[in-house]
């Protein structure tokens, strides 16, 4: 009722650009770079005359290769504090801010760092799904 009356059908959506950008980037990011780190890892152990498409990872490697992919692709972690911020503002009954206004109230009132609030949680999320759902299906189907 009301935020319809108020806003219209945006009033449902705030925060969603944020949320598109984040959500957009994970899990190509999530695989990209558990990939790059599994590449890195296999040309390690290239010998003469081979590929990395010859090496096989051990499992530990495999693991430590979502470990890291995991906690990388918490990269875009601003625009998940961009979301949170806009969804906040607007439960408050606050004016709409576009994604900008809303990066720049948060720089301005905690710094840069402020874009990165609540990462280490984050990141132990990203690392658990890149595991048991990039890792794992990889070690299972034997790629």
């Amino acid at each position: 009722g009301d935020t319809f009356k108020s806003r219209g059908i945006g009033g449902f959506y705030q925060g969603g650009t944020a949320l598109l950008l984040r959500q957009g980037s994970n899990w190509a990011s999530r695989q990209g770079l558990t990939d790059l780190v599994r590449e890195f890892m296999k040309s390690r152990h290239v010998k003469s005359g081979e590929s990395t498409a010859d090496v096989k990872l051990s499992v530990t490697e495999e693991a430590v290769s979502g470990i890291i992919g995991g906690g990388l692709s918490t990269w875009n972690q601003p625009f998940e504090v961009l979301r949170i911020e806009a969804q906040a503002a607007a439960a408050k009954g606050l004016p709409s801010r576009n994604i900008v206004e809303t990066a720049k109230y948060i720089v301005k009132e905690a710094g840069v760092l402020g874009l990165f609030q609540g990462i280490a949680p984050r990141m132990g999320l990203c690392i658990w799904q890149t595991l048991f759902m990039v890792t794992v299906p990889k070690l299972i189907s034997g790629v």
